[in-house]
């Protein structure tokens, strides 16, 4: 069962999304849930070299112009993340509001609510996780680009 942790993300979260250490987190997703035009559930898949912990209280994502999930935020701003660390699964809802940007569509998001699942004796083993065929290395680059544009 989920606990309630209030509308700050902890310190742990803060440290795993901070843009640090991006190598360490090649082919880790964060799974991010929007609404669509119709009322439902949107998902898709960011890197974390698409996201970023500014503070307790703000995450900032960079898309790509003109996606679905872009045009989902802009119309709807409410979204969710799922966040996969050590044997707890973070989920933080919030409200985004779009900022200037280079080469990206950026995101600051209020945080409002952040749970966590662990439960006792039931351990998470693994994620969804990605690999580019451009390789490591240009994923690397390129999810510092982005996150220099979210900073």
């Amino acid at each position: 069962m989920s606990k309630a942790l209030g509308n700050e993300l902890p310190a742990e979260l803060i440290e795993d999304l901070s843009g640090r250490d991006l190598a360490s987190k090649w082919s880790q997703t964060i799974p991010l849930v929007t609404i669509d035009g119709s009322g439902f559930p949107h998902f898709a898949i960011l890197s974390y070299g698409e996201i970023l912990a500014t503070s307790p209280r703000e995450l900032r994502i960079g898309l790509y112009p003109g996606s679905t999930t872009t045009r989902n935020i802009q119309a709807r701003p409410r979204l969710s993340v799922l966040i996969v660390l050590g044997d707890s699964v973070y989920y933080v809802k919030g409200t985004a509001h779009e900022q200037p940007a280079e080469n990206v569509v950026r995101f600051d998001v209020a945080v409002e609510q952040v749970l966590v699942d662990n439960e006792p004796g039931a351990r998470i083993t693994s994620g969804i996780g990605f690999e580019m065929s451009q390789g490591k290395q240009w994923w690397l680059e390129t999810a510092e680009k982005t996150l220099a544009a979210l900073r």
